[in-house]
């Protein structure tokens, strides 16, 4: 039993040491965003037209 308990943690060792090798070089070769991908995500102005909805309200009452 001491056997097979030896070659799992081997395994389970250079697995976690591979793991971690592939997580290191998908963080150092990672590209930040775009510059068009920048452009997409900037802030939106929650100010909202009321005089839009104020027409589509009246609209509907008609």
């Amino acid at each position: 039993m001491g056997k097979n308990f030896a070659y799992t943690l081997a395994f389970f060792l250079v697995a976690l040491v591979a793991f971690l090798a592939m997580q290191i070089l998908n963080i150092i070769t990672d590209n930040p965003l775009p510059e068009a991908t920048q452009k997409q995500i900037r802030q939106i102005n929650p100010s909202l037209n009321t005089n839009v909805i104020n027409d589509l309200k009246a609209s509907q009452s008609n």
